[in-house]
């Protein structure tokens, strides 16, 4: 607004309201009490004993209330063409631009520049009458093109001098406004009204609600609370009082490193029962008991928290931040530095506990959140904790977080999910999830980890546009089943990439990510992790195909890089547990020394499109598996067991003895390119070397082997054109590449 006034034109030095209305009443009381004189002291020449009757207006003198002798002022007669004038009120035309009345009619003066107009605007050496559209402050107007005698009134912002000069019908303190909130008084529609338009005071900047602060008109928080304040503003400083509250409230704070309220003594420093209470810009801290040291929402209470962060807060069995029964909203928030000291089973949520609960978060930290365990057999989520809650987040940073065992107990261990642990719950991270340096560290222990970063039992987890990385593990000794991500249920990543996990003398390991349900996994970039271990199931994706309340078990993997440098374990594992499961692979790559593995304990179709597996592929029963391969290279051949059967079409299927080591059968549906011998013959190619160079990554994020300019699988495809597992020709390749004239055999089109 400043600056906008800045940037207005100056108004005339005289001013219609220069002389108020209460300034002119006092100058006419302050003449009468003159009492008489003569006519040089301006006051009337005839008075009866001491009482005067003044008769100003006919007088012939120019007294003080008028702007020229006999008229203009307040009191007496609008002034005549030619006479003296302060605004167009004191003029019987209606027009005083400077300083004397004019006649509307008259023609307007010569001139040779603007400076000579009143109305600033010279053309052809005449003076040009003021109009509401010059884009010029002239006339009787108030500012640019309105307000005034003649003009439209103007809008919310513009300068004016009386409610009429405004659109709103609303001048205060000289610019129109949409309300007259700031004057100083309660009127229609207001609850309060302090005399300014600004937050932080008694009353709210557009005077909707009463406001409190602590050190002006309260000596403690609890006493805002007990006088029903809607607001309570606190100053900046430490503010020690364990707090409960009953009503809708909003505690308004200078900012989260300028105003803390920490607890006073044990028990939790903030117990919220109500709906509607708010905390802004502050922080909660200090906060020591079993469970939700630092905030507790009750059940059926909400909170928001916007500006805030919940530090340093210390409980014994869950949520040493928060706990969460209702329902707790964060924006632009940090939950850090709790600690739990578990010495009792099944403790989690060092950062934030939720059951039952629901949680919406934007642009929210959780950080450096630890669960300390002394002979604890169980614990899980350092960072959050969900139990049969639903969470939603706009931006959220899991780092840091850690499980760290003190001392093992003689049982086996199971600990899991140090960012976050979930039971029963429903989780979606749309965009913005960072989940960087969490760990399970510790003594050697004996038992199970699940998910490093993340473990989620009969759980919905969609983690959109994610990063997972320098993830640890170092207890050694434990077994890990899923470095990264644990779980059950239904789950869901896309544009995510999980890297640099290191492992210490870990037990044996099962996958990156181990999951067990469906999965759909879209632009999933995985690096397997380095470090030592006994034993590797897998070190990339190892699913478990079984049907649960999530619906028919199912893995669809899209435009997804899987990748390993390990000798030991391969990257990709699938065991199908349930009838009728399925998986496709479309447009992806499955990369590592030992070959992919697949166990069909029930059946399986297993489909590959456009996509790239190296070290193989293998099936064993007892199950019936079909693999279908349209348009792939598959470099380390088909291991297949008995009652297993490939069909395999435009695809390169490149090993020594490939075909004749099957048991299993290999239908071919032709346009192949074989090594080996053996192999079937429908238009299909036999060669001893398929002429690939090595394992890359060419104008993609996912790998190919890409043919030599002289091998046979160039120019060798269908020649109707390459058919997708549906049947419908495959324009491009596994990098998107388009497929011209006759496609190449494979998923690599040269």
């Amino acid at each position: 607004m400043r600056q906008h006034m800045q940037n207005l034109p100056q108004v005339r030095p005289l001013h219609s309201h220069i002389l108020s209305m209460w300034a002119k009443a006092s100058l006419l009381a302050m003449v009468i009490l003159l009492g008489c004189g003569d006519e040089t002291s301006g006051t009337p020449p005839e008075c009866v004993g001491e009482d005067c009757t003044p008769d100003f207006c006919g007088n012939g003198v120019l007294d003080a209330i008028e702007t020229d002798v006999d008229c203009g002022g307040e009191l007496c007669d609008a002034c005549d063409i030619g006479k003296r004038c302060i605004s167009a009120t004191d003029c019987e035309s209606g027009l005083c631009p400077v300083g004397r009345c004019l006649d509307p009619n008259a023609p307007e003066p010569a001139c040779t520049s603007p400076d000579d107009c009143s109305s600033g605007i010279c053309l052809g050496g005449q003076c040009q009458p003021s109009r509401c559209d010059d884009e010029r402050l002239n006339g009787s107007e108030t500012d640019v093109d309105c307000g005034g005698l003649t003009c439209d009134g103007c809008s919310v912002g513009l300068r004016c001098e009386a409610d009429p000069d405004c659109a709103s019908d609303i001048c205060l303190n000289g610019f129109c406004r949409n309300d007259r909130c700031g004057d100083g008084q309660i009127n229609e529609d207001e609850v309060c009204d302090d005399g300014n338009r600004q937050d932080g005071d008694t009353c709210s900047a557009d005077c909707s609600e009463v406001t409190c602060r602590v050190g002006a008109d309260l000596l403690t928080i609890q006493d805002g609370l007990s006088a029903g304040c809607p607001v309570i503003v606190l100053g900046a400083g430490e503010f020690s009082e364990n707090l409960v509250i009953e009503q809708p409230v909003e505690l308004v704070g200078q900012g989260a490193e300028e105003t803390r309220i920490t607890a006073s003594g044990i028990g939790t420093v903030v117990d919220v029962r109500a709906s509607g209470v708010i905390l802004s810009n502050l922080s909660v801290s200090g906060g020591e008991g079993p469970e939700g040291a630092g905030i507790k929402v009750a059940a059926g209470a909400e909170l928001l928290i916007q500006g805030g962060v919940v530090e340093n807060n210390l409980a014994y069995e869950r949520g040493a931040g928060i706990l969460v029964l209702g329902q707790l909203s964060m924006v632009d928030s940090k939950v850090r530095g709790n600690r739990l000291e578990g010495s009792t089973e099944g403790v989690g949520g060092a950062g934030v506990f939720a059951e039952g609960a629901t949680l919406d978060f934007e642009n929210v930290e959780v950080r450096e959140n630890t669960i300390e365990l002394t002979g604890v057999v169980s614990a899980s989520g350092a960072g959050l904790y969900l139990a049969q809650a639903q969470f939603g987040a706009e931006g959220l940073s899991l780092e840091d977080n850690t499980i760290n065992v003190l001392e093992a107990p003689a049982e086996p261990m199971s600990l899991g999910g140090a960012a976050l642990a979930a039971v029963e719950s429903q989780i979606l991270v749309p965009t913005g999830f960072v989940a960087s340096g969490n760990s399970i560290q510790g003594v050697t222990g004996e038992g199970g980890a699940e998910g490093i970063v993340i473990w989620a039992q009969d759980s919905s987890l969609v983690i959109i546009d994610g990063l997972i990385q320098d993830t640890q593990m170092a207890v050694e000794g434990m077994d890990l089943r899923g470095v990264a991500i644990s779980g059950s249920g239904e789950l869901e990543l896309s544009g995510t990439t999980l890297e640099n996990s290191t492992l210490a003398d870990t037990g044996v390991v099962a996958g990156h990510i181990f999951w067990s349900g469906n999965a759909d996994l879209a632009n999933v970039y995985m690096r397997a992790p380095s470090g030592t271990w006994s034993s590797a199931e897998s070190l990339g994706l190892y699913m478990v195909l079984v049907e649960g309340d999530f619906g028919a078990p199912g893995l669809n993997l899209i435009g997804s890089d899987i990748a390993s440098n390990s000798a030991d374990g391969s990257v990709f594992r699938l065991e199908a547990e349930s009838e009728d499961a399925t998986t496709f692979v479309q447009r992806s790559s499955i990369a590592g020394p030992a070959a992919g593995y697949v166990s069909a304990g029930a059946d399986l179709l297993l489909d590959f499109e456009n996509s790239t597996v190296a070290a193989g592929i293998g099936l064993v029963g007892p199950g019936s598996a079909v693999v279908r391969l349209r348009n792939a290279t598959v470099v380390g051949g088909l291991q297949l067991d008995a009652g297993q059967n490939a069909q395999v079409a435009n695809s390169i299927v490149d090993a020594e003895q490939a075909c004749v080591a099957a048991d299993g059968a290999i239908v071919s549906l032709g346009f192949n390119l074989f090594t080996g011998t053996g192999c079937p013959n429908n238009n299909d190619l036999a060669v001893a070397d398929a002429n690939l160079l090595p394992l890359g990554y060419v104008d993609s994020e996912t790998a190919t082997f890409e043919p030599e300019a002289f091998s046979l699988a160039v120019n060798a495809g269908n020649p109707t054109g390459c058919a997708g597992i549906d049947g419908e020709i495959l324009t491009v390749d596994q990098r998107g590449v388009l497929r011209e004239n006759r496609c190449d055999i494979g998923a690599h089109e040269k």
